[in-house]
């Protein structure tokens, strides 16, 4: 591991734990085993590395959908694979999605508006998978855009309770969802690679 990536993993794991604000460079270079002053070298600034990690962790985000993605499949074979990407992502990176929802805040506009336009990438991802399935007939949905935002949170929710614990929560949590978000899109469930629990 690079002493970049070390530096990274420790101010994830700090800013988790204590949150953006509590966290100070003292901190970091003694997680780090470096001095403060050596920091530098590397990150002008706290709020730099902040943005920093949440771009990364969108970044691999949107490229392990992509991975995942099945686009000559049909909408519900994609559906699903969302479903089961998404969980499985955040379950391996839950202190990483803790701080985007907890610490965008802490970043200046500009570093906001970057953050956000590597979400609205994401959610056009799922916006195209749920589009393909309204234009199929296979999925009856009214408002794209909203049925982006609800399956997202709803999504969310469901990795900060169940996704901590083990890989059979997980895989109850991707089975579960999964007929969950048939459901949200009026998809029927028999095919799609759903598993009825």
């Amino acid at each position: 591991m690079s002493r970049l990536m070390e530096i990274k993993r420790n101010a994830v794991t700090l800013i988790a734990r204590n949150g953006f604000g509590a966290m100070s460079l003292r901190d970091l270079a003694r997680a780090s085993g470096l001095q403060a002053g050596s920091l530098y070298a590397h990150y002008k600034s706290k709020d730099s590395l902040l943005l920093e990690v949440m771009i990364d962790h969108l970044e691999e985000l949107i490229s392990h959908w992509q991975e995942s993605d099945q686009r000559r499949k049909g909408p519900k074979v994609r559906l699903s694979a969302f479903v089961s990407a998404y969980i499985e992502f955040h379950s391996a990176h839950i202190d990483q999605c803790l701080i985007l929802e907890s610490d965008i805040r802490s970043l200046d506009e500009q570093g906001r508006a970057a953050v956000n336009e590597l979400k609205r990438q994401y959610e056009g991802e799922l916006a195209g998978v749920l589009l393909q399935g309204q234009r199929s007939g296979e999925f009856r949905i009214d408002d794209i855009p909203f049925a982006v935002v609800t399956l997202t949170s709803v999504l969310q929710g469901i990795c900060s309770r169940y996704c901590r614990d083990n890989d059979v929560a997980v895989r109850h949590a991707i089975s579960r969802a999964t007929v969950m978000a048939f459901s949200m899109v009026g998809a029927d469930r028999t095919t799609g690679g759903v598993n009825h629990v």
